[in-house]
């Protein structure tokens, strides 16, 4: 986080967590990681799962897809990611030669210069699709629409894009 927000937090968490009657998150480790730092008795720290919503569930027509992937223009097959996949894309593409594009949806993180600078360098800059926020009615579209979704994070664990992708039936490849 930038200095001024992990300031905020800092400051902010263990004051109102210490007020808290009950505290939720939405997995194990996270749940270890607020026992470890805030040091709360374990039973007031529980586990609730995330889910998601049923447009998740639906399959979108042919057409619906098509229609989405014309306005954003992505012709063609592409691989989906919330995150920054260009030097893992960048060797399959070189080393397999399959015809993918990357599709990187979500909106801009900080400290993402270098992200910019790889990709206006990148040999490959237009088969890479940097769509930043997805209106959530087009989501689940563009999760259906996609050969794979890839969701390389170690830090963030299962996470909802993977329960929104496998609700979708996509493909995915998740560390």
């Amino acid at each position: 986080q930038p200095l001024k927000t992990s300031l905020i937090h800092r400051a902010l968490i263990p004051a109102v967590v210490r007020r808290a009657s009950l505290v939720l998150t939405v997995s194990e480790s996270a749940r270890q990681d607020i026992l470890e730092h805030l040091r709360l008795p374990e039973e007031r720290v529980r586990v609730v799962y995330e889910g998601v919503h049923a447009a998740f569930h639906a399959a979108p027509s042919y057409s619906q897809v098509q229609g989405l992937r014309a306005r954003l223009g992505l012709q063609a097959p592409y691989i989906l990611s919330v995150g920054t996949l260009v030097e893992a894309y960048t060797r399959l593409i070189l080393q397999q030669r399959v015809p993918h594009h990357l599709v990187i949806a979500g909106g801009q993180g900080w400290r993402n210069r270098a992200l910019l600078e790889r990709l206006a360098s990148s040999e490959l800059r237009d088969r890479i699709h940097l769509l930043g926020y997805v209106d959530n009615a087009d989501l689940p579209t563009l999760y259906q629409g996609a050969a794979a979704f890839a969701f390389p994070s170690w830090y963030e664990g299962f996470g909802l894009p993977v329960l929104e992708a496998f609700a979708c039936g996509v493909p995915s490849l998740i560390s």
